[in-house]
């Protein structure tokens, strides 16, 4: 292989990792979402939430966007079980015990 081309190969190979790592960080930054205190959700969500735990442990609550909406994952910790549910804006429960690395 001529020198040219394989200097030509390599500087396209660096353009691509740039732009993997690009995406990734878009896509690390969907899946884990942000940690937000329980008293920082709206009130739909809160009451939801408090609804949801029955006076059970809320171990966090992680905002994140899913189908371009924003949403709220809460870890609730009762009897030693996690159980996680997802609410949207509106305090609707959209999903229960999902898989974290979903979506």
């Amino acid at each position: 292989m001529r020198p040219g081309v394989k200097k030509l190969i390599h500087v396209m190979l660096i353009g691509l990792f740039g732009v993997c790592v690009s995406a990734c960080d878009g896509i690390n930054e969907r899946l884990l979402g942000e940690k937000v205190a329980l008293a920082a959700v709206p009130p739909a969500v809160k009451a939801t939430i408090e609804l949801e735990s029955k006076g059970a442990s809320v171990k966090e609550v992680v905002r994140f966007t899913k189908d371009g909406r924003p949403v709220y994952a809460a870890h609730i910790l009762a009897n030693g079980k996690e159980q996680k549910t997802l609410i949207d804006e509106d305090g609707q429960v959209v999903e229960r015990d999902f898989d974290d690395d979903d979506d």
